[in-house]
């Protein structure tokens, strides 16, 4: 709302009203509870502080911790790898270790038809046939 002087004079002014004076006991505890509060934010600043410090601290931990974990999954793959080529080449040996055991019979059958064949010049092998550790074989004499 506006306000518009139709008189032409002028109003005396309210006088300013002013609250009663503190005392020196009300400015001694205004004063105390101001130093209390400015020592409450001084603490409040340094745990702050401190937080941060940890949490920087905890963050770098956790990195190391990530590249730890980055290194030992390369690790545990290479280790993975290891394993499969250590079951294929498990496997060969004991292939190789069956074709051992198994080859005594085989090779002394050939040694025996090696031996008869060098003896006889017409000689034709027809059949050959194995029963556990007996050997027959066939054979055709031409003259």
């Amino acid at each position: 709302m506006i306000r518009i002087n139709l008189l032409g004079q002028t109003r005396p002014r309210a006088a300013r009203r002013r609250g009663p004076m503190m005392t020196p006991a009300q400015r001694c505890r205004w004063f105390s509870w101001a130093r209390a509060q400015r020592w409450a934010c001084w603490r409040c600043f340094l745990l702050y502080l401190s937080w941060q410090k940890q949490l920087s601290e905890e963050n770098t931990r956790i990195k190391q911790l990530q590249a730890q974990k980055a290194d030992l999954e390369q690790v545990k793959q290479q280790v993975d790898t290891f394993e499969a080529q250590k079951k294929i080449l498990t496997q060969r040996v004991a292939t190789i270790e069956q074709l051992q055991r198994d080859r005594t019979g085989a090779q002394e059958l050939l040694d025996e038809i090696a031996s008869t064949v060098s003896r006889t010049e017409n000689l034709w092998l027809i059949t050959m046939t194995r029963k556990g550790t007996i050997f027959r074989w066939r054979e055709l004499r031409r003259r």
